[in-house]
């Protein structure tokens, strides 16, 4: 089963990072092994860096180097600096020796330390080409392997710039960030934790970003309050197996006559470009961090003549909530509104006619459990919509914009698209394929539980599943979904309730193969219920060709597997692929003997092949497979006279879903636990 992340409080919740992104769908695999490096640091050109040492000497004794220049670090608390990456012709690696926190003690290793006077760590780059800077080792994901620092204790007042933890602006080479743990930095007006400006080519991999705070003192200008974990503004930026957490915009308002919004409490990325700009996050956990647009997740893209491009995808974003001040005074108008929960997405190109071409794309997401609700400000924009996420998108010619096997459940807002509200115009169209939205909340009276469109929506959509929202005092399709008159629509193969009342059936005409019952998808039993078997609606009725960008859901389950108890040809609605299993069968014959405890033996000792379901072959659902489960089923084959009855745990008399919380895959896509 997949384990979902809880908030995590402590220095080393890293480390649940790795159980939470175990098995991702194939194409976020490549991601995940893009962010590591292929081999151990290289040996540093002079002897390590010892604590009492100054560092920044250590680095300007390389400028020039005929070489890469190689500083290791020992453990120990050194002073802020900084990198005048063209200094370093043949590029700059800087990690250290003992990794940032000792994951034994949860104590501090290896910290450079702010002295509240501006970032910790700043990089300095050109218009001129600019070499590869690195910062950090990571060869494996594990953090006790992870060679990088605590950066913590920057300030930066500017109220133009930030990055109180690193700063970088205008490096036309690379920059390469890895196993560093950047917290409790703070800044006047943007990116209290990390600032990357006119970056060309920059990786963020296996590193912390938390418990960052900007606009801390209601001091600054009345422009948008950007990133309190980080925030790019243009360039590339990779982000890979990161936690962004507990990052926020403080409690402080200054009363201008128009309050500035507080944008990407975890992520925000501005692309306002002539030149092609991107940003893409893969496999990361976003949680905790506060915002009014874009609590987790924030990305304003418009593409002059360009390329402009953003894309998620099998990221976990959850818990993230409303920025709520202190105090503020009654009908103070705030720039925007309170919308996107986890992920705002606003964007466009300019070109009608010319180049420019925007593309976002989300992929098997899971968005969960956040929040966006207007504490009481007078909002100048769309306001309490997108409790999971807000897109609203001008789309033309070439653009693309496609949301494909996500996950969005248990968000909330008060007005309208509790999952999501997509807000999408021009000749489109969008894609809206695979994804399930289930157990979002409206306040009474709203629209659209889990997803709303608005009237000037186009988009082609299929293999949705959209049941079991709230809206309290409400009936009908509204209740899960609402579409506004003029809404142009496809939506096939989907599990949501039929039509009924105002707006537009986006259905089309006919059925297009649409299902009104209950998908049967229950916290407590997610995709099965009953004995006999019975099984949910959702199987094997999706549509049977699918995009290829979708082949696999989100659980890395490949498409269109025949279930034993509902064989078709179809695929499954919905983010998950739906496959249950019986306990003891590891060799997935359907039957249960002593093959299949040769087979968990074969496995663990004799180089065999894997079993396709781990759960099964894990007989005692200790969420570990080693000697001790084939010896319990062995034993219950044949048990010994007079012994104990063998009691193997469920799903063992029938094929059904682990109720049990693991590491383990099940191949059930079960976001839901």
């Amino acid at each position: 089963m997949n384990l979902e992340l809880a908030p995590a409080l402590g220095r080393l919740s890293i480390v649940a990072l790795m159980a939470a992104i175990a098995a991702p769908p194939a194409r976020a695999q490549d991601c995940l092994d893009s962010g590591l490096n292929d081999d151990p640091p290289p040996l540093p050109t002079f002897d390590p860096v010892q604590d009492g040492d100054d560092l920044q000497n250590a680095i300007d004794a390389g400028v020039l180097w005929p070489s890469p220049f190689v500083v290791a670090v020992e453990p120990g608390t050194y002073d802020p600096i900084t990198i005048f990456a063209d200094a370093f012709p043949n590029g700059l690696l800087v990690y250290s020796t003992g990794g940032a926190y000792d994951l034994d003690t949860g104590l501090p290793r290896t910290t450079i330390q702010g002295t509240g006077t501006g970032p910790v760590i700043e990089i300095i780059g050109s218009f001129f080409e600019s070499p590869l800077i690195r910062i950090g080792w990571a060869v494996d994901a594990h953090p006790a392997d992870w060679q990088g620092f605590r950066i913590t204790g920057g300030f930066v007042f500017d109220p133009t710039t930030g990055g109180a933890g690193i700063r970088a602006t205008v490096h036309t080479g690379s920059l390469q960030v890895r196993g560093c743990y950047v917290e409790e930095n703070e800044s006047s007006q943007i990116a209290g934790g990390v600032y990357l400006r006119d970056c060309v080519d920059v990786l963020f991999a296996y590193n912390e970003i938390r418990h960052n705070r900007t606009a801390v003192l209601g001091l600054y200008v009345p422009i948008p309050v950007r990133g309190a974990g980080l925030y790019q503004v243009r360039g590339n930026l990779l982000l890979i197996a990161n936690q962004i957490h507990h990052n926020t915009f403080g409690t402080v308002v200054i009363g201008y006559p128009l309050e500035p919004a507080r944008q990407g409490g975890g992520v925000a990325s501005s692309m306002v470009s002539f030149l092609s700009s991107s940003v893409t996050l893969c496999t990361n956990v976003i949680h905790d961090n506060d915002a009014s647009e874009g609590g987790g997740v924030w990305i304003d893209q418009v593409a002059h003549s360009s390329v402009g491009e953003a894309h998620l995808e099998a990221n976990r974003v959850h818990d993230n909530l409303p920025w709520a001040p202190k105090v503020f005074p009654p009908g103070q108008l705030i720039d925007g509104g309170f919308r996107g929960g986890g992920i705002f997405v606003r964007g466009e190109s300019t070109d009608i006619k010319g180049p420019g071409v925007a593309r976002v794309r989300l992929y098997n997401n899971r968005v969960r459990d956040n929040v966006a609700e207007n504490p009481g400000f007078v909002a100048t924009a769309v306001d309490d919509v997108g409790g999971g996420a807000y897109v609203e998108y001008i789309i033309r010619k070439n653009d693309e914009v496609e949301l494909e096997g996500n996950a969005l459940w248990r968000n909330e807002t008060p007005l309208a698209g509790g999952g999501a509200f997509l807000d999408w115009s021009d000749v489109g169209p969008g894609q809206i394929l695979q994804n399930t939205l289930a157990w979002n909340v409206l306040e009474p009276g709203g629209l659209g539980g889990g997803l709303y469109l608005t009237s000037s929506t186009v988009f082609d959509g299929s293999s949705n599943v959209m049941f079991n929202n709230t809206v309290p005092g409400s009936t009908g399709n509204a209740v899960d979904w609402f579409a506004e008159f003029g809404v142009l629509d496809d939506m096939r193969f989907s599990q949501m309730p039929s039509y009924s009342g105002a707006g537009s059936d986006i259905f089309g005409p006919g059925t297009n193969e649409n299902d009104f019952a209950d998908p049967l998808l229950f916290p407590q039993d997610p995709h099965l219920t009953g004995e006999p078997l019975m099984p949910s609606p959702c199987i094997n009725s999706g549509e049977p060709t699918l995009p290829e960008d979708i082949v696999v859901d989100i659980d890395n389950n490949p498409r269109s597997i025949d279930w034993p108890g509902a064989p078709g040809v179809g695929t499954d609605r919905g983010a998950d692929e739906f496959v249950a299993f019986k306990r003891g069968n590891a060799n997935a014959d359907f039957s249960l003997d002593i093959s299949d405890a040769l087979f968990i033996l074969n496995y663990l000792f004799a180089g065999g092949p894997a079993p396709v379901c781990p759960d099964a072959a894990d007989v005692n659902d200790d969420g570990n497979l080693d000697i001790s489960d084939p010896i319990m089923l062995l034993n219950y084959l044949f048990p010994s006279m007079g012994g104990p009855p063998i009691v193997i745990p469920e799903p063992f008399t029938i094929c059904s879903a682990d109720p049990t919380l693991d590491t383990l895959e099940t191949g059930i896509g079960t976001p839901w636990f």
